[in-house]
């Protein structure tokens, strides 16, 4: 595959899956950037002598600790404003701005977002491909997988790509796996000096967790992984709090709508004329389509 000419600037306005199969530099010249950037702003900030938002635990509130509903509230969010960035769902000027933002928010930034997720919309459920497969039991099948499939799945995306696992592709893999580790690290680093210790450790991190599971689960339960036989695949959900979700983070468990049209922002309000099922308790029962609920 031709390679093309990558810049600090380039690789943040451009698609990074386009640039990903194109170059195989990409993801070091993207997490260079990002470490090179990260690392100027926590000098300037020890420079300045910044000492974090909330700097000692003496100095941590009641407040702060209700913040954490909307600090979990936002993070999810961030999961979802980046799944739409990925297709392209924001405004063309600001949609690669929100992306980066929401990526660095979440902790992933924004280019393993999009590659790993439009690879799950190629291969969807293929066992061998799919970054996201689904597995039975979530705890402790597919949470674990879940975490640790994106490294492998990114990595074999680079061999599909740039000419097989050869000796050298897997040198480089390896060299750029550890390297994008270590700009992750200061990235978590840098939210862990802006906010100060106390804030960090007792609403953030405990927040980017749940997100992190609640990531794990709506991919697990919108392609039915309740299935007590295995039949995966993306379903739509609408009841209990699978409504309330669906309300307040912009329809994402109307998964089997979403991988029909990508381009919808909200999957819920799409009019899809056939019938949907859901999984309740481990049984699969048919709803009615969204036209059939607006009328009753």
């Amino acid at each position: 595959m031709a390679g093309i000419e990558l810049t600090p600037v380039n690789v943040f306005t451009r698609s990074p899956m386009s640039q990903f199969t194109r170059s195989r530099w990409f993801y070091p010249v993207y997490d260079g950037v990002w470490f090179v950037g990260l690392g100027a702003l926590w000098i300037a900030l020890e420079v300045s002598g910044f000492r974090g938002l909330v700097p000692e635990w003496e100095d941590l509130s009641l407040v702060h600790l209700a913040l954490f509903p909307l600090v979990l509230y936002g993070l999810i969010l961030c999961n979802v404003f980046a799944h739409n960035v990925s297709h392209r769902n924001f405004p063309r000027p600001i949609n690669r701005l929100v992306g980066e933002i929401v990526g660095a928010f979440v902790l992933t930034r924004y280019a393993s977002w999009e590659i790993i997720h439009l690879r799950h919309h190629k291969y969807s459920d293929d066992p061998e491909k799919d970054p996201h497969d689904c597995r039975p039991g979530f705890w402790l099948n597919f949470l674990p997988h879940f975490v640790t499939n994106v490294e492998r799945q990114l990595q074999q995306s680079f061999y599909e790509i740039h000419g097989g696992r050869t000796p050298e592709n897997v040198r480089f893999q390896r060299a750029r796996s550890v390297f994008s580790f270590l700009t992750g690290v200061l990235l978590i680093m840098t939210f862990y000096k802006v906010l100060g210790a106390p804030f960090f450790l007792a609403v953030f991190l405990p927040a980017e967790i749940l997100t992190i599971i609640h990531l794990a689960h709506f991919n697990w339960a919108t392609h039915n992984g309740a299935s007590p036989d295995g039949d995966y695949h993306p379903i739509n959900i609408d009841s209990g709090l699978f409504w309330l979700g669906n309300r307040i983070f912009f329809g994402i468990y109307y998964h089997q709508n979403h991988h029909h049209t990508v381009t919808a922002f909200n999957p819920m309000h799409l009019q899809i004329a056939e019938t949907r099922l859901v999984s309740e308790g481990g049984a699969l029962s048919p709803i009615a389509t969204l036209s059939e609920q607006r009328q009753s």
